[in-house]
């Protein structure tokens, strides 16, 4: 008994060192085995970190064997394709409409703009900058332009006409070469604007007149009230003679003879510098050939062939009582005859 008190005093602990033996597992061995061939600390905090909760000699090895464990990096790549997704939709969705670029406008362009936003009485600068944008043919840029000028020279005609044509001919058909509607309604809005503006301008006259008879010839009455218009502004005007041959053409395209003299008869009574040109026409349209019909409504040229066939009818009539007369007479003075010499 007193060796025994004495060997515990010497070992207070006896059994830790004896249990390790005694609970030792085969995982425990495998483990340790694993251990002393690659003895490092990191394999050590892995293969106790990978430790199952029940864990088996293979499951053991298999995870002490394995250096690295990567599904940390998927759980990592997993985690960041939704970031990108997300910040790519972000992008997709906060991205902005995208907007009509504005028209360009070059160093000459910028140049004169400034130059007659400075001093929008620079007339000779307005007219560079009139025929830089002209020739770029866009006309979100020239129309602008033509706008902001004409507001400051109105009675300039030519630009009115330089605006229509260009509307004209950057809005044409390349396939047909004719132009839409709309267009047509442009064209015209700025004939217009250019015949109110300038309204005692033969040529803005002309010029309107002209797309009128050419271009709106479905719609003639609409061509007749643009030339009244302008006869009654410019019609006197001794230079006046080639807008009224032209409102002379445009009735005779529409078959409407007698609506030709009677522009004809208006015209010669204006003192006009070329007066003897249109008495020539006129003598000219005078011989040609024309049916009455030509020239007089349906209902009185009915009315004009019943007058003329009961002039006929009373005509025939008459010389049929002058015949007849004419034997009578013809008759009593060989019967006079007769008595007076009965032997004949």
């Amino acid at each position: 008994m007193e060796a025994e008190a004495t060997a515990a005093e010497t070992n207070p602990n006896p059994t830790t060192e004896d249990s390790t033996p005694q609970d030792s597992t085969p995982q425990d061995s495998v483990a340790e085995d694993s251990t002393l061939q690659n003895p490092t600390p990191q394999d050590s905090a892995a293969a106790e970190d990978s430790t199952p909760q029940n864990p088996t000699p293979q499951d053991s090895a298999a995870q002490d064997s394995t250096p690295q464990d990567p599904a940390p990096q998927e759980e990592i790549s997993m985690e960041t394709e939704p970031t990108n997704d997300t910040e790519e939709s972000k992008g997709e969705e906060e991205a902005p409409p995208e907007a009509d670029p504005e028209p360009p406008k070059d160093e000459v362009y910028e140049k004169y703009w400034a130059a007659v936003k400075a001093n929008p009485l620079d007339f000779n600068t307005w007219v560079k900058l009139l025929a830089h944008v002209e020739k770029k043919a866009d006309l979100d840029v020239a129309a602008p332009v033509f706008d902001a000028f004409l507001a400051e020279f109105p009675l300039t005609f030519g630009y009115w006409c330089k605006l229509a044509d260009l509307r004209y001919k950057l809005g044409l058909d390349p396939e047909t070469k004719e132009v839409d509607d709309a267009t047509d309604r442009e064209v015209v809005a700025v004939y217009e604007r250019g015949a109110a503006a300038a309204r005692h301008s033969m040529e803005m006259w002309h010029k309107y007149g002209a797309y009128m008879a050419e271009k709106r010839q479905h719609d003639p009455e609409e061509t007749r009230k643009v030339y009244e218009r302008a006869a009654a502004a410019v019609g006197a005007d001794p230079k006046a003679a080639p807008l009224w041959r032209k409102w002379v053409k445009f009735e005779l395209a529409q078959a409407a003879p007698a609506r030709a003299a009677a522009v004809y008869a208006r015209a010669l009574a204006h003192r006009l510098s070329d007066l003897d040109a249109v008495w020539e026409e006129l003598k000219e349209f005078a011989a040609a050939p024309r049916a009455v019909k030509d020239f007089v409504p349906d209902a009185d040229y009915q009315a004009l062939r019943d007058k003329v066939a009961e002039r006929k009818r009373e005509a025939a009539e008459a010389a049929a009582e002058a015949r007849r007369q004419a034997r009578e007479k013809a008759a009593e003075a060989r019967a006079a005859a007769a008595a007076e010499n009965p032997d004949l």
